[in-house]
């Protein structure tokens, strides 16, 4: 009996948290995102925007926009959106914060290069700290190296997993990032509704978890999921880096 009480207790967890996604967790079907003119008031935020801008300006980049988005339910998100001319990719860095709470440990940032290209293929590398969604559509491949601070790192490894994909890389016309950005965010949820992961309600104007969704969603950011997974991709990373000769940091 008290072998059953223990392990009920241990799988509460794993029963719990797929609930609470399902009640909660929701997405705008049409983005609040906004273009913020004069910079970014938050200093925490806009010191982390200033080290991503020493790092990419030099690499050709250049600065298109700085955007807030209240889409998340309780946080509030902070956007930089780079563009490569050249090398057609476009770049994000962006800081989470929570409601109500000043303190920079709260913080979460995370950079991503985005390539898209004349095929329908998407191509994302990032550091993202939080657990992506557990299911992707063919067309779309993202890599995330949650160890790597470094962003000429990442760029690196972005730049060889562009040889890899045989078709022309796409940008947005000059001065349209920020609906480019908008509308591939609606993209992505309509995606993930197309594979089952969310289901839209129409009433309320929202995307909401399906079950299976939810399940994947907490299980995938839960121990022994979230630790395998970890493992796994700095594995690989460390076979990448070394392809393009590169230090992890």
């Amino acid at each position: 009996m008290w072998m059953w009480i223990l392990l009920s207790v241990a799988l509460l967890p794993y029963l719990a948290l797929p609930i609470v996604i399902k009640k909660t967790q929701r997405f705008q079907l049409k983005s609040q995102l906004r273009q913020l003119f004069g910079g970014v008031r938050r200093s925490d935020v806009g010191d982390y925007f200033s080290t991503i801008d020493k790092s990419l300006l030099d690499e050709g980049f250049r600065t298109a926009f700085d955007a807030v988005s209240n889409d998340y339910t309780g946080f509030t998100l902070y956007l930089r959106f780079y563009v490569s001319d050249q090398e057609k990719i476009s770049a994000v860095a962006s800081a989470l914060l929570q409601d109500g709470e000043d303190s920079e440990t709260n913080t979460k940032t995370m950079l991503e290069f985005n390539s898209f290209f004349s095929n329908g293929r998407e191509l994302l590398t990032n550091n993202s700290q939080l657990p992506g969604a557990p299911l992707e559509p063919k067309n779309r491949k993202s890599r995330t190296f949650h160890f790597i601070s470094n962003p000429l790192m990442l760029l690196g490894l972005h730049r060889h997993f562009i040889g890899y994909i045989k078709a022309q890389p796409l940008l947005p016309e000059s001065g349209a990032e920020l609906e480019f950005f908008k509308n591939s965010l609606q993209k992505e949820l309509a995606a993930q509704e197309a594979i089952g992961g969310l289901i839209l309600d129409q009433q309320s104007g929202v995307y909401r978890p399906s079950w299976a969704g939810a399940f994947l969603m907490a299980w995938y950011s839960m121990w022994p999921l979230s630790f395998v997974r970890k493992i796994l991709m700095k594995q690989k990373a460390k076979i990448w880096l070394r392809k393009v000769n590169l230090r992890s940091a």
